[in-house]
């Protein structure tokens, strides 16, 4: 008996030290460099195409557009990215972020150099790991620029979202370096080819 009891205290207090661990590790700040090229700019060209990226290929309307829009959205209506789209998985509740230029609520007061933190690196302006959900590190330069130009055009919308909310498992994975930020490199511009 005595034996058994020591195997059970043993194991106790390795799953006491295990879960301070993860509580401590897994709520770590991340100091990643800033993209050094990467700004808004108010050229309409570049807002279009912003737009067109954020409607289309890049998919940022899918997860920030506004959730009680989106049959609206799947007729192809411009809906606000105001945010509050929640996705429940085990490591995480992830809550997708009001991104339009809102002061209080959104990014307007969140500089051009940490959203394109954000999407190269996965680190938010609060230096926090972003869920690695957004697999667009490697934009190229312009089409990030465009996509900071078209987030910066948009109208505010106030709209408060709770933030991502790490579950045990997911602060254990970062905690055991199994999730952490990526880093990415901007693609060459794509090449437009004529016609002969």
């Amino acid at each position: 008996m005595k034996i058994l009891s020591r195997i059970l205290m043993g194991l106790l207090v390795l799953i006491a030290v295990l879960f301070v661990f993860v509580q401590v590790r897994g709520n770590k700040s991340w100091d990643a460099p800033y993209p050094e090229n990467n700004h808004a700019s108010t050229d309409s060209t570049m807002i279009a195409r912003g737009e067109y990226l954020a409607y289309g290929p890049a998919h940022c309307a899918d997860c920030h557009g506004d959730p009680n829009q989106r049959e609206a959205f799947a007729k192809g209506e411009r809906i606000p990215l105001s945010g509050g789209l929640e996705m429940d998985f085990p490591p995480a509740r992830i809550m997708a972020p009001n991104i339009t230029p809102d002061e209080e609520t959104g990014v307007g007061k969140v500089s051009d150099k940490e959203l394109a933190r954000s999407l190269r690196q996965m680190v938010g302006h609060k230096n926090n790991l972003i869920f690695p959900l957004m697999p667009f590190q490697n934009l190229s330069e312009d089409d990030l620029n465009a996509l900071l130009s078209f987030i910066r055009s948009q109208k505010p919308v106030s709209n408060k979202v709770e933030p991502t909310e790490y579950k045990f498992l997911g602060k254990a994975l970062v905690a055991f370096g199994l999730l952490k930020p990526e880093a990415g490199k901007p693609n060459p511009p794509q090449s437009v080819t004529k016609e002969p």
